[in-house]
């Protein structure tokens, strides 16, 4: 990690233990407890601010800690396993994001009423910029509802199990500091929890299928390397090819990769969403649609304003977008947004144990935060925003560019060919199987 200043103050990634009973207790518990008692403080009133601040670094030590000392895919067997590290160092990461977040919040966090969201969402704003901010709109950061009934203080027992539900909730919906957000247009029926649960299941099946189709298709292309179930990793850019047909196959790799992403986010939230209306009761209306068909995006503030999955947006405007707008303007808001994306999905990669590689993604979310910046001031330029089929071409375009080089770093590490599903579990694989002990009996 020498892009980092405090590079030294990171350990190796082989110095972490394995997740056990008396790291958990040791390491990882402390992390969530001062995670927990940020969001309790920023929902109770009279809380002072500098109470939260003193709270502050030691929050962000013990998650930082919890980081780099604990190896959670250690317990599960190989390397093909080391994806565990990286959603932990994600989730560890985004945790301090908020926590910085809810450390300068000035006013107390509150829940908006079921009833009210259906109202909320349709008011909500919808200009698609990222964040809200990259379509020019830096001042309307957070819009109070206008019939937003007077807030009542919390009980302690209220905010307790609030803060709950503030810790999971990473896109906002349902407090007062999301009500301005876009959110995508709900297609499942919301009026029966029944028939709603039924449609969710119904998607989680099918993104699930359709994961393991992207990730077979991409291993397809190099078994014995990235391709491999043993994660050894290599690069997606076939040096026997010539230069227009690698970048071809790099790029379709991309892309069938980008697809495969977006479907096993998606199969993880409506897993989730089952899962929280089932045991926790809650309302079909807590869980909007997490995505708006992304690849029908017109422009990049499109697709990462609006039509991406918004779970970072809050941290990503709290600790990037909104000090460096105060400071330097727009232009600083967008790319400080960026900035943090960068650092999460960088970072994260650091905790599957073998390095990291700011340049390649770390670079990908700075360049779209840059190509931003391009269409805001081709608007500016030109009187026209960036959009229709050029728009929607020039968006593929760059996102596919630098794509290639984030999807390089991650093969190159073996992500690709870690144990998502277990693989006697794979539908595609149980399909090949069939096939292939019905050709025998056939032939026999």
């Amino acid at each position: 990690m020498t892009w980092l200043p405090v590079a030294n103050l990171v350990p190796h990634p082989t110095s972490r233990l394995p997740l056990t009973f008396y790291s958990f207790f040791a390491d990882f518990l402390p992390a969530v407890l001062a995670y927990y008692v940020t969001a309790v403080l920023v929902i109770l009133p009279g809380t002072r601010l500098a109470v939260r601040q003193v709270l502050l670094p030691i929050s962000l030590w013990l998650l930082f800690r919890a980081a780099t000392v604990i190896d959670v895919g250690a317990a599960c067997g190989g390397p093909e396993y080391d994806f565990m590290g990286y959603g932990f160092c994600v989730a560890m990461i985004a945790a301090g994001m908020r926590v910085t977040e809810w450390t300068f919040v000035q006013k107390p966090l509150r829940r908006v009423p079921v009833d009210e969201l259906n109202a909320t969402r349709l008011n909500a704003g919808t200009s698609g910029g990222l964040n809200g901010i990259a379509n020019g709109d830096a001042k309307r950061l957070e819009v109070p509802g206008k019939n937003a009934p007077p807030e009542q203080p919390p009980t302690l027992g209220g905010a307790l199990w609030d803060a709950c539900d503030l810790c999971l909730n990473l896109r906002g919906h349902g407090w007062n500091w999301a009500r301005s957000w876009y959110f995508p247009p709900e297609t499942r029926p919301t009026s029966s929890t029944n028939a709603f649960l039924a449609s969710t299941l119904a998607s989680a099946i099918k993104q699930f299928l359709l994961f393991d189709l992207a990730l077979n298709t991409v291993r397809s292309f190099s078994p014995a390397t990235f391709g491999s179930l043993t994660a050894i990793g290599g690069t997606i850019f076939d040096p026997s090819l010539s230069p227009y047909l690698r970048y071809a196959q790099s790029s379709f790799i991309t892309f069938v990769a980008g697809m495969g992403v977006c479907a096993v986010i998606q199969m993880a939230y409506d897993t989730l969403t089952v899962l929280c209306i089932l045991v926790l009761r809650q309302s079909p209306l807590q869980w909007p649609p997490l995505f708006d068909s992304p690849w029908f995006s017109t422009s990049l503030a499109d697709c990462w304003g609006k039509r991406w999955h918004q779970l970072f947006r809050g941290s990503f405007i709290g600790v990037g977008a909104r000090p460096l707008t105060f400071l330097i303007g727009r232009t600083g808001g967008i790319m400080g947004a960026f900035f943090w994306s960068a650092i999460l999905h960088d970072f994260g990669m650091w905790g599957m144990g073998r390095g990291t590689e700011f340049y390649s993604v770390g670079g990908f979310f700075l360049a779209m935060g840059f190509g931003c910046i391009l269409e805001a001031l081709f608007k500016k330029a030109t009187g026209m925003k960036v959009g229709g089929w050029a728009g929607w071409l020039w968006t593929m375009c760059w996102t596919m560019a630098w794509g290639n080089l984030m999807m390089d770093a991650w093969a190159r590490r073996g992500l690709v060919g870690s144990k998502f599903i277990p693989e006697e579990y794979m539908p595609s694989q149980i399909l090949l199987s069939y096939i292939y002990e019905r050709g025998i009996i056939l032939l026999v």
